[in-house]
């Protein structure tokens, strides 16, 4: 539940279901504003008719007052505007005193002459009494009630409207169904209920594309960023071609993958470099280790790097330089020792003579000395 909350695409669809619940809001209201709008103008239609209608019986009272009619002739000629007084479909006027005895009434005249004090519509309103208060409280005012259509035994609701006569006494009223106002309402919430409904069609159907719009390069762009994270530089960055900010992170996020992509090339080098490095340095220690011991046959077989390949032709030159020179002093050596074995007989056998020659020397001075003394004998 708390990763959908971070998800992209809920915020989006929260903020359309915001939208929604706002725009249901606004025609709620719209529509309790029209309620209101409505019943007010009945309402005032209501209270010009009533307006109307006193002005007729204002003008008989002051007839009366003029002494041209009598007062009961004025009430009867009242009587008699009133009941064929007509408005809208089914609109009339009643009238009754201050001890709620039915003066007019167009449709009940069972009720003329009766008290209907007690009188409660459908839903236990005391109707008339109400109406009393309201005339002599405010002059005028409005009243809802509940009473049957003419000729039905249907009640209905019923917007009514009383206004005091205060010179005779009389409380004129007057009242309409609602029943228009309501099914034009209901036509107007109706046809906002089905614009909304389209409207929250096309909501759903923009928000969807607008969240794959985002979503889907969005998970292209995590994919391609999780393909460059493990290494896997080739890989092609498809929101790079567009022209939207997704556009400017793919073309970015290429520019560092190139840069990722040569840098672990320049690191792959150098550590490719230092592979080849140590493997040169211990084939040319193998190699100086056996010429330290003595061993100029030796000599550094395997390739090494192109960089250092020149090394091992040097290496092996200089041991097969050393060979030869080893050998040449060794042939010199052997050649020397003969001739001083060869001097060595020389002076051995020149020794040998030697002595005999000192030997012969010997002889002959002692035969010398054998001689003289002879001589001095003689």
């Amino acid at each position: 539940m708390s990763t959908m909350l971070h998800r992209i695409s809920t915020r989006i669809y929260a903020i359309v279901v915001l939208a929604l619940l706002l725009c249901l809001a606004l025609a709620s209201f719209l529509m309790l504003r029209a309620v209101d709008i409505a019943y007010d103008m009945r309402e005032a239609e209501l209270g010009a008719l009533s307006d109307a209608a006193i002005s007729q019986l204002a003008d008989l009272d002051r007839q009366v007052a003029e002494g041209t009619l009598s007062l009961e002739a004025a009430q009867d000629m009242g009587r008699q505007t009133l009941s064929t007084y007509r408005f809208g479909q089914d609109g009339y006027f009643f009238a009754f005193d201050d001890d709620l005895v039915f003066q007019v009434h167009p449709f009940r005249p069972d009720w003329i002459g009766a008290d209907q004090s007690g009188f409660r519509d459908v839903k236990g309103l005391m109707l008339f009494q109400e109406m009393q208060r309201i005339a002599k409280r405010d002059g005028a005012g409005r009243i809802d009630y509940w009473f049957n259509k003419p000729g039905t035994d249907i009640p209905e609701m019923k917007m009514g409207y009383v206004a005091a006569f205060a010179p005779w006494g009389w409380m004129i009223g007057s009242g309409a169904y609602v029943s228009d106002i309501q099914a034009d309402l209901a036509a107007k919430r109706n046809t906002a209920l089905a614009a909304l409904a389209i409207g929250l069609l096309f909501l759903a159907a923009t928000s969807y594309f607008l969240v794959r719009s985002i979503t889907a390069p969005l998970a292209s762009t995590l994919g391609s960023m999780n393909d460059v994270a493990n290494g896997r530089y080739t890989t092609v960055i498809e929101v790079g071609n567009r022209r939207d900010e997704f556009g400017v992170l793919g073309r970015s996020l290429s520019a560092f993958r190139d840069k990722l992509a040569a840098a672990e090339a320049a690191e792959a080098g150098r550590e490719r470099a230092r592979e080849e490095q140590s493997e040169a340095v211990e084939q040319l220690g193998r190699g100086l280790t056996a010429l330290s011991s003595g061993d100029l046959t030796h000599r550094l077989e395997s390739a090494f790097a192109p960089d250092y390949e020149q090394l091992r032709h040097d290496f092996n030159a200089t041991v097969a330089t050393l060979n030869e020179m080893m050998g040449s002093i060794v042939e010199n050596a052997t050649e020397i020792h003969a001739r001083a074995e060869e001097i060595g007989g020389a002076s051995e056998d020149l020794s040998h003579r030697t002595e005999n020659q000192a030997a012969t020397l010997e002889e002959t001075a002692a035969a010398l000395d054998e001689l003289t003394s002879s001589v001095r004998a003689a």
